[in-house]
């Protein structure tokens, strides 16, 4: 049995949660997963909009990226990292 879920918190400062979670299969092997949250940016003007650019990023890359690169943790953690890097300097700009 598979069990996946999902949940943020609004915090302090907002009257609404901008965070995005999401939960993610592999189209091509349903045994990848990977579990993405970005959060809302700490009350700032559009954390929202930016934590949706960031998860619709990280979902496009995931979906595209080859099965068996996905299966060296080692090669997907630094992927990862750079691919976060990228995305939010483009956020910022």
């Amino acid at each position: 049995m598979e069990i996946l879920a999902k949940y943020s918190d609004k915090g302090t400062i907002r009257r609404h949660n901008e965070d995005v979670v999401e939960c993610l299969s592999h189209p091509k092997d349903n045994n990848i997963k990977l579990l993405v949250l970005c959060d809302g940016m700490g009350g700032k003007a559009k954390g929202e909009v930016a934590a949706s650019i960031c998860v619709e990023a990280i979902t496009k890359w995931f979906n595209n990226k080859d099965t068996k690169t996905l299966n060296n943790n080692f090669i997907t953690i630094n992927l990862v990292k750079s691919l976060i890097k990228r995305i939010n300097r483009k956020i910022i700009k």
